[in-house]
């Protein structure tokens, strides 16, 4: 872009690199975190086991956050 104000328009190439990379961060993000949260949990059982309870409490109560324990440090 200029300094007069003017900008440069991207070419079609340029736009679906762009397009290309978005989509794989985004991907790329969601899966390592995915893995790991995986990883973590077969870790540590006793966090398993707590992700089911509340799992169970949110599918069996209405969503109120001050009904739900596992989301008070969250708010």
């Amino acid at each position: 872009s200029g300094n007069d104000g003017t900008r440069e328009k991207l070419t079609d190439e340029q736009i679906i690199d762009l397009l290309i990379a978005l989509i794989y961060s985004g991907y790329e993000t969601m899966s390592t975190t995915s893995m790991m949260a995986v990883k973590y949990l077969s870790d540590h059982p006793q966090a398993l086991e707590e992700l089911r309870v509340c799992t169970d409490i949110l599918c069996k109560s209405i969503l109120i956050p001050e009904k739900i324990p596992c989301v008070s440090g969250v708010y």
